[in-house]
């Protein structure tokens, strides 16, 4: 007998049902234009780093910002009312480029400018109806990876695009090609250098006067930059043609949402219970330890170092832990409403309520900590983030009582706020001047000339107060020596900043380090006191 073959029927898909064609871009000469302009400034951001050419990056990336609005009305969408003020943030935020002259400040203004640019166009396009910082996760998700990932072409495309197919495209061409010869094309420059001397010279006479070049930052600043460029325009392209459906829809953040509430309210307690009962026995039987830190004693048998040491960094590790638990209690409790029932609400509370505590000991050993040994980098930045990090767990605490509260928007605002802190508060300044004034004033039994010499241009002015009032020759000497390095330094216009400018300016008053204070070290102390 034989057997009758298998055949599966062909399932025929109607027209209604086969998935639609991703529609063909359709390209401007303003989208020609702002795709080059953005693999330019990429290509600027990523060759200057973090150090130097201040003025041209503050003005690229003001450009950027300044452009963004224009470009997107080529979209027909218009910034109004509070989009307005919400956009204006980042040109503000950008501005610490122009005014400072610190590394950290740089990174963090660059970070908080490029992702908020990301998750505020992305707001402004979709347009929502959300505040800032509501169903801020998918939101910013969304806006950082999802939506330029997904018209990442669009850039190379929009360069080579013409209708005529002439000038455009050669011009696009044009570049990649030069682009993608930048790497071979220097390291055969470096092979031929190293082969033969007279070209050498030939290529020393030629460039004689230009700017110096890193060849190896500029080998890696192009691609890259490109790269950073096609990101960029590759968002603004999905925010100005709604690609991926404009937003997150409400319901699909509510189903995330209630699909994250796995666990039952008993099980939420029973896991927590336990850690609050360690939390609390631990908290009780270091009370003299721990709380001492508000009473500017110590136990005894501890110097202050080991006193900030072994008790500071215990309670910022439990804070963080806590602060997970917290977020988990949030998402994870099962419930019908947003508010969590009472039980789970109870524990929330207690966490938050404790973490508080040992915050604020923390926060109090470490000033004490300050006061015996001075202010540095590492310490301004731990006080900084616990400070946010109090706001952030004193509004998940009033969120319990009152769930109306537009908790998530309030996070947003103090992060936002916490950040303008950092960026404008000129930390540097204030070291250099508060450890100065305690070492003068003799709350300081010594000060550390070499951590504040190596801070920002911002420390200058404390520098020059310690060499005209310090009475130990030694630390007028190492002082002199480090505004004598920052006098005799060369900047370029394209280096300006504020800070920088008006530190120099104020050195470069003073006679002795105009004419270089160091190699008339002798003639100059003799006569100090």
């Amino acid at each position: 007998m034989n057997a009758t073959p298998d055949i599966t029927p062909e399932v025929q898909v109607s027209p209604a049902e086969a998935p639609a064609p991703r529609p063909k871009r359709q390209f401007r000469p303003i989208d020609r234009i702002a795709a080059a302009v953005v693999c330019l400034l990429g290509i600027l951001f990523l060759n200057s780093g973090f150090e130097g050419y201040d003025l041209l990056i503050w003005l690229a990336l003001t450009l950027l910002l300044a452009a963004t609005p224009f470009y997107l009305r080529r979209f027909s969408i218009t910034l109004t009312g509070k989009k307005i003020l919400l956009y204006a943030l980042l040109p503000l935020f950008a501005l610490p480029r122009l005014l400072f002259d610190s590394g950290d400040v740089y990174l963090l203004s660059h970070a908080f400018v490029l992702t908020g640019f990301m998750y505020i166009v992305h707001l402004i396009c979709a347009d929502t109806g959300r505040a800032p910082g509501e169903c801020f996760v998918p939101e910013l998700a969304k806006a950082v990876f999802a939506m330029p990932l997904s018209e990442y072409g669009a850039a190379p495309e929009a360069i080579l695009s013409s209708k005529k197919k002439g000038v455009g495209r050669a011009i696009g061409s044009v570049l990649l090609g030069l682009a993608i010869a930048v790497v071979p094309t220097f390291v055969v420059l470096i092979l031929l250098i190293l082969s033969d001397s007279s070209f050498e010279r030939m290529l020393d006479n030629l460039f004689t006067g230009l700017p110096e070049i890193n060849v190896g930052t500029l080998i890696f600043s192009v691609p890259l930059g490109i790269l950073l460029g096609f990101y960029v325009f590759g968002h603004l392209w999905a925010c100005g043609t709604h690609a991926l459906g404009g937003g997150v829809k409400a319901e699909t953040a509510t189903r995330f949402k209630t699909s994250l509430r796995f666990a039952p309210v008993p099980m939420v307690c029973a896991a927590v219970f336990p850690l609050l009962c360690l939390y609390l026995l631990f908290f009780l039987s270091q009370v003299p330890y721990f709380v001492g830190g508000f009473s500017g004693t110590l136990p005894e048998g501890l110097t202050y170092a080991d006193y900030a040491r072994r008790g500071f960094f215990e309670l910022c590790t439990v804070a963080v832990i806590n602060a997970a638990v917290l977020l988990g209690i949030t998402l994870s409790t099962r419930r019908k409403e947003d508010r969590l029932p009472l039980p789970a609400r109870i524990t929330a509370v207690l966490l938050a309520f404790f973490t508080l505590t040992l915050l604020a000991s923390a926060a109090a050993k470490m000033l004490l900590y300050i006061d015996s040994y001075g202010l540095s980098r590492k310490r301004i930045y731990v006080l900084w983030l616990m400070g946010l990090l109090a706001v952030i767990f004193l509004l998940g605490l009033l969120h319990q009582f009152l769930p109306r509260m537009r908790t998530a928007a309030l996070i947003f605002a103090a992060v936002v706020l916490f950040v303008g802190i950092f960026l404008f508060a000129d930390f540097d300044r204030i070291i250099a001047n508060y450890n100065v004034d305690a070492y003068l004033d003799g709350r300081l039994e010594t000060v550390d000339v070499d951590m504040i010499g190596r801070l920002s241009a911002g420390s200058t002015h404390a520098l020059l107060r310690l060499y005209d009032e310090a009475e130990d020759h030694s630390i007028r000497e190492r002082t002199a020596v480090y505004l004598d390095r920052f006098a005799e330094r060369e900047y370029e216009i394209a280096d300006f900043n504020f800070s920088r400018a008006a530190a120099q300016t104020a050195v470069k008053a003073r006679p002795e380090f105009e004419r270089g204070f160091v190699r008339n070290l002798q003639g100059t102390l003799g006569t100090g006191g």
